[in-house]
């Protein structure tokens, strides 16, 4: 199960600006967005939402492939390493601790 900043990372690296997101209909945004995103209830109604929020936004305009968009999927690419990083080293520690605990108790 991904963590919401696993999946919000996702998310940005495949839409990080309004432009991204309204060059697709809605049906086809939330078709390439579904596996994206992490488990919602309301998961198709989100994903209007932000389609239909990304019409009213007041981002500047912009090439979705200039410069500035590819250095937010740089930092975005940076902190979804560290993020994983920082799981695999949890459960690292976890399983540490556990055969710590098992062998202390006799358990294992």
């Amino acid at each position: 199960m991904a963590t919401r900043s696993e999946w919000w990372i996702r998310f940005m690296m495949e839409f990080p600006t309004p432009v991204h997101v309204r060059r697709l209909s809605c049906a086809e945004f939330v078709a390439s967005a579904w596996d994206l995103v992490g488990r919602k209830v309301s998961k198709r109604a989100k994903l209007e939402e932000i389609w239909e929020m990304a019409e009213l936004t007041a981002a500047l305009p912009h090439s979705p492939d200039s410069l500035a968009v590819e250095t937010l999927r740089l930092t975005l690419r940076h902190f979804q390493q560290l993020t994983e990083l920082r799981a695999s080293d949890l459960l690292w520690l976890f399983r540490a601790n556990h055969s710590w605990r098992t062998a202390r108790l006799g358990m294992g």
